[in-house]
């Protein structure tokens, strides 16, 4: 258990601190150090538990100083304020190769390329097999063994025109990818909204192993991890019209449908890039999100980042308000 103390009007938890004793329904004794100097009885509204996860740091705290008064502890150092502290996280059941959110939709993949779809608190089976799903304003979208694209319609897969290896719905109703040779498309709004299965793709220049689009431009990157913004991009010409690289370099980048961004660097580490709004698609930097542990893959949407770690476990973190860009 954690305990809250007042701290001239400043509430903070220290702990943990084992729970030896239940006094009563609501009222706990817990073991403390004798330096706190406070009744060891508390009401338990004043208490949270411990809860551990990838995110949590078991190690103990440093030893105590010794000093006449009691003990006191030694701050080390101070982080560089480019690193926040890691959202609110909690593990969610399962594991995936890749996730996917948007439009207030969770959709995921397996090693075996099954397809899961997150209702209710739960992980659903969805039929069929793909190696990349996307969901967002365009729909849910994939990609099939083969390369093949596949569209959600009617509750099945529609198999429509296009070898791609990678998709992307978030944009404004239009669908943005790239195919194996890293060659960048995209599918205006009119053929996204469309039950044709032939369909017009936009080829323009460029490489990308990974593209992804929000409500004001989209973002790349190549095989070098070099990131690009893309600006000129509509619903009604999702092409854009040029390219700017950006700063540093990541392994993937995920927009959400509210234009915030994020990504993971090849050390597994992630960033969100601050500073974005409509005058300044760009943004203006890129932050590290300190979380413990590393991953491979990141999607946002509605106040939720959700990460994929190395091994594919799958975490589900809370950052509305924490950490998005305000517009």
């Amino acid at each position: 258990m954690d305990f809250i103390m007042d701290l001239s009007g400043i509430y903070i938890y220290i702990g943990p601190f084992p729970v030896p004793h239940v006094i009563n329904l609501v009222t706990v004794k817990l073991q403390l150090p004798s330096s706190l100097r406070v009744h060891n009885s508390f009401n338990i509204s004043l208490l949270k538990p411990l809860i551990l996860n990838e995110f949590s740091s078991t190690s103990p705290p440093p030893p105590p100083i010794q000093t006449i008064q009691g003990e006191e502890f030694e701050v080390e150092g101070i982080l560089s304020n480019q690193t926040l502290r890691g959202p609110q996280c909690t593990k969610i059941p399962g594991n995936l190769k890749q996730i996917d959110a948007g439009a207030g939709e969770v959709y995921g993949l397996t090693n075996d390329n099954s397809i899961y779809h997150w209702v209710n608190d739960e992980w659903i089976q969805v039929p069929g097999k793909l190696i990349h799903v996307t969901v967002g304003p365009a729909g849910v979208w994939g990609v099939g063994i083969g390369n093949n694209v596949y569209k959600w319609q009617d509750n099945t897969w529609i198999l429509v025109s296009g070898p791609l290896k990678q998709v992307d719905a978030g944009g404004n109703k239009f669908l943005s990818g790239a195919n194996a040779q890293d060659l960048i498309y995209c599918l205006n709004q009119d053929q996204t909204l469309s039950r044709a299965t032939d369909l017009n793709y936009i080829n323009f220049e460029g490489w990308l192993k990974y593209y992804s689009c929000g409500p004001i431009g989209c973002w790349g990157v190549n095989s070098a991890n070099n990131i690009f913004y893309r600006y000129g991009v509509t619903p009604t010409a999702c092409q854009g019209n040029r390219w700017k690289q950006i700063e540093d370099s990541l392994v993937m980048v995920e927009v959400g449908t509210d234009g915030s961004v994020f990504g993971v660097n090849s050390a597994g580490d992630v960033y969100y890039r601050e500073g974005i709004s409509a005058n300044n698609p760009i943004g203006s930097s890129w932050t590290k999100l300190d979380f413990c542990g590393t991953f491979r893959h990141v999607s946002y949407d509605a106040g939720d980042l959700w990460l994929l770690s190395q091994t594919g476990d799958i975490f589900k973190c809370n950052v509305n308000g924490s950490v998005v860009p305000v517009r």
